[in-house]
C-alpha cells in the first residue's frame, strides 16, 4: 500500500512461488537519478526482495503516485548465502 499523501510505502504483501510472503518493509528510498523509488522487503525465511520502480506522475516521489514500471535489476536474494533466488525482469506497479 502506498500512502500517496505522505509519499511512503506503508504496507505490502508480495508473493513468489515457493517462498514466504514479503510483508516486512525494511527500507525505502527515492532514487532521483533514475526517477524511481526502491524498497527492500523481508519475509520470515532470511530472504529479501529489492524492488525498484519508476514513479509517475512525479519522478522519484510517491506523493500523488499513480503507477510505474518495475525496473530491471530488481531481485530476491537470501541474506545468509547471498544467492539470488529470483530476478524481476519488468512489470508494472500501481497504488
Amino acid at each position: 500500500m502506498v500512502d500517496v499523501t505522505s509519499g511512503m510505502v506503508t504496507a505490502l504483501h508480495i508473493t513468489f512461488p515457493g517462498l514466504s510472503a514479503f510483508n516486512v518493509l525494511k527500507v525505502q528510498v527515492a532514487c532521483p537519478s533514475a526517477g524511481a523509488w526502491q524498497f527492500d522487503a523481508g519475509n520470515n525465511a532470511s530472504e529479501v526482495l529489492r524492488l525498484a520502480f519508476a514513479t509517475t506522475p512525479t519522478p522519484a516521489s510517491l506523493v500523488g503516485f499513480a503507477d510505474g514500471r518495475i525496473l530491471d535489476g530488481s531481485f530476491v536474494f537470501n541474506v545468509v548465502s547471498g544467492e539470488t533466488i529470483y530476478r524481476v525482469r519488468g512489470g508494472d506497479i500501481a497504488a
